[in-house]
């Protein structure tokens, strides 16, 4: 029954907030975009969003040289890297690494052997693959004529051909 008694604390209630001016000058205000975003949109036509021409700007200039100066010596590395696990891998003078007598491997590395060889075969036959279809398609284009491109390859219709 204590606590029955106890006496509620008067809440604040709506209260009249007063108005002051801020200091800053500058109404807050939230919105996405921003209000300031879409008054220079308005008044000049264009967004901070739009893209800017900065190929006349020395700063994206001084990037871009520095981006491809770092790109650049990250090749270098690489092939670097590429020759001497290359040297590392066959000390046989200049065989290539499937050159290798499988004579003195071990059944670990015949393993790793044929899964590199399987990997290279999967290798060819995507890089063939690619000069197949670029070589097809740049014949389709070449081959557009009147006659349907009979004019541009005479000998397309016969099994051989023969290159004087």
């Amino acid at each position: 029954m204590a606590s029955m008694n106890k006496a509620k604390k008067p809440s604040q209630g709506r209260k009249k907030i007063e108005i002051k001016k801020i200091e800053a000058g500058k109404v807050f205000s939230f919105g996405h975009p921003s209000a300031d975003s879409v008054i220079e949109r308005y008044i000049h036509g264009r967004s901070y969003l739009d893209p800017v021409n900065n190929d006349n700007n020395p700063l994206f200039i001084q990037f871009n040289q520095n981006f491809r100066e770092l790109e650049a010596l990250k090749q270098v590395e690489l092939e670097k890297a590429k020759a001497s696990s290359g040297k590392q891998v066959s000390d046989c003078g200049n065989q290539f690494w499937w050159d290798e007598s499988i004579e003195d491997m071990d059944l670990q590395d015949l393993e790793q052997f044929r899964v590199s060889l399987e990997g290279l075969v999967k290798n060819v036959d995507i890089k063939a693959e690619k000069m197949i279809v670029e070589n097809s398609s740049s014949l389709q284009f070449l081959a557009v004529g009147p006659s349907g491109g009979q004019d541009c390859f005479p000998f397309a219709d016969q099994e051989e051909f023969h290159h004087c």
